[in-house]
This record gives structure tokens, C-alpha cells and sequence, in this order.
């Protein structure tokens, strides 16, 4: 009898993150730098070449999300998936 591949590659997949969702594979946050989010966001928001406001005029939208505080919560600097550390590419 062998194992099923799925499975095995399963397995191995689910060893590469915690219950909380952190890398657990050493070393592959080594070369990341910390702390370089918020200033990058900074020198985006005082842009000449990109604002906010031009994007929406731009998409013709009166606001780029829904209002609410649970929405504005979740767009807290690093709250954005695309803000955390993450495997995928």
C-alpha cells in the first residue's frame, strides 16, 4: 500500500504556517526588512504621483470602500492581506 500524494503534499503544507498563520520555516523572514511598511505608505500618501483621491476620480467611485467601522478596521496599516507576510508569491 503507498500513501496518496495529495495527502503527503498536504501535510507537508500545513507544517509551513502556525494555528496563527506565521511562517514557520526558518529563515525566511531573515532578509526582510522591519518596520519599512508605514514609511512607504507615508511617501505614497504625500505622492505627487499617486493620491488617493486621483484614483477614485480616475475609477469615477465617490470612495474606494464601504464605510463602516468594522471596514476601517480591517484597513489599519498591515491589516490589508496584501500587507502581511504571507507564502504565497
Amino acid at each position: 500500500m503507498f500513501n496518496e500524494p495529495l495527502s503527503d503534499l498536504t501535510k507537508v503544507l500545513a507544517t509551513l504556517v502556525d494555528g496563527s498563520n506565521r511562517i514557520c520555516i526558518p529563515g525566511f523572514l531573515d532578509r526582510v526588512r522591519p518596520n519599512t511598511l508605514a514609511p512607504a505608505l507615508a511617501r505614497l500618501d504625500s505622492s505627487a504621483e499617486f493620491s488617493l483621491k486621483g484614483y477614485r476620480d480616475a475609477l469615477g467611485v465617490p470612495q474606494l470602500v464601504r464605510r463602516s467601522p468594522r471596514a476601517h478596521a480591517r484597513l489599519r496599516v498591515g491589516g490589508l492581506p496584501c500587507c502581511r507576510t504571507q507564502l504565497s508569491a
